[in-house]
């Protein structure tokens, strides 16, 4: 028989039809299977049993580097045999775990809970950590081969951390010079239990002034950024620090960055704003011809308006109606035209 071949990802494969080559690509899938159950996943025990039975998994009984999650209502229990899911497991298991408890982990009689280095469990707010019945003394929850849990301890309910926690995945965190500002970003990939960043600031690195505080997002596994500008933060080399704090009162602080901050405005053109009952008026000069871009924004970075203006004269007023804006309190008003750039302060309330 002639040879088939087939598309196979991006390669092209021959076939040969006889028993051996049969018998290869039966091993081929057979391996292409197990590699792909081997692969960190997510799963979610969905209804009440033992954490050996694989039918109250959605996604498969957990394995190594998995994300669990044990749903509210459902209690997962931990009888024989122990779980071996760490560094001394046979086979080893070195990736860490997240495990993230809204129902209830039940240890019965002594049983054992073994997990890798790095590895995090969370307790929501309705997840609970029991020793169950029967005798229970012994039962513990180790992680990276340090006892984290036992039955001594005590039932735990959340929202808590069992063992290390791990409040935030910090993936960035900038300041850049902004006008005669300072913008901050930061972005975390993950966060749980997160009640709000405090933003440090120093000159010296000896004494550390909290300038400001940013509230988290509690829990979440997506891709988050924030923004927050200092409107006053003077001159020269300035640091700024990020510390985050969970509900229960942990907190987590990061490294320095720093920013050199040396405003040079520019005197291409002048500026002079007035704000009256909601209006903000705008007067320029020596920009006739020019097309400016007005942002106003919050301290935060939130962009509250934005428009464009085409001066028309050498002196030119122009008013942006801010009556339709909820917000009150300080704000940035930032202009930028093809002559440079400028900004000012203005603290928008109901009373002007």
């Amino acid at each position: 028989m002639m040879p088939k071949e087939y598309a196979l990802g991006r390669h092209l494969l021959s076939l040969r039809w006889d028993n051996n080559t049969i018998k290869i690509i039966v091993g081929i899938t057979l391996s292409l299977f197990y590699c792909q159950r081997s692969i960190a996943s997510r799963t979610t025990a969905f209804t009440s049993g033992d954490w050996q039975d694989s039918f109250i998994w959605d996604n498969g009984k957990p394995t190594c580097g998995d994300t669990i999650f044990i749903d509210t209502g459902v209690t997962v229990t931990v009888s024989t045999p122990d779980l071996h899911l760490d560094e001394a497991s046979t086979p080893p298991c070195s990736t860490a775990m997240y495990l993230e408890i809204s129902g209830e982990l039940q240890f019965q009689a002594g049983f054992k809970a073994y997990f890798p280095c790095n590895t995090h469990i969370y307790l929501t707010d309705s997840g609970t950590v029991t020793k169950g019945t029967g005798w229970g003394s012994s039962n513990i929850i180790s992680i990276c081969e340090t006892v984290v849990w036992k039955a001594q301890d005590g039932d735990v309910s959340g929202p808590t951390f069992i063992g290390p926690g791990l409040p935030i995945t910090l993936a960035d965190f900038t300041a850049e010079p902004f006008n005669e500002t300072v913008l901050l970003s930061w972005t975390t990939s993950s966060e749980i239990n997160n009640n709000y960043f405090t933003i440090n600031r120093s000159y010296d690195l000896k004494k550390v002034v909290a300038i400001a505080e940013v509230p988290g997002s509690g829990n979440s596994r997506e891709l988050l950024s924030y923004r927050y500008i200092d409107i006053d933060p003077g001159n020269g080399t300035i640091y700024y620090q990020l510390k985050q704090t969970d509900f229960d009162g942990r907190s987590e602080t990061f490294q320095w960055v720093s920013v050199n901050v040396n405003p040079q405005i520019s005197d291409e053109f002048e500026i002079k704003p007035t704000y009256s009952n909601g209006f903000l008026t705008i007067s320029v000069s020596d920009l006739a011809g020019e097309m400016i871009e007005v942002d106003l924004l919050t301290i935060e970075g939130r962009i509250l308006y934005q428009g464009r203006e085409s001066v028309i004269r050498d002196s030119y007023q122009f008013v942006v109606d801010l009556n339709k804006l909820s917000y009150r309190g300080m704000a940035i008003v930032r202009l930028t035209s093809f002559k440079g750039a400028k900004s000012f302060k203005i603290f928008l309330s109901t009373t002007q």
